[in-house]
């Protein structure tokens, strides 16, 4: 498994959902950066 996961999001509620489905699946090194700016075609 990789060591560390960065999980670029612009909407905070996706992120942990995301980061908590990542962690059940055993990547327990999730960095979440949220970002309003970002944009859908990143």
């Amino acid at each position: 498994m990789p060591d560390r996961i960065l999980l670029l999001e612009d909407e905070p509620f996706i992120a942990l959902d995301l980061e908590g489905v990542l962690e059940e699946h055993g990547y327990d090194d999730v960095v979440a950066i949220v970002d309003p700016h970002l944009s859908d075609g990143l």
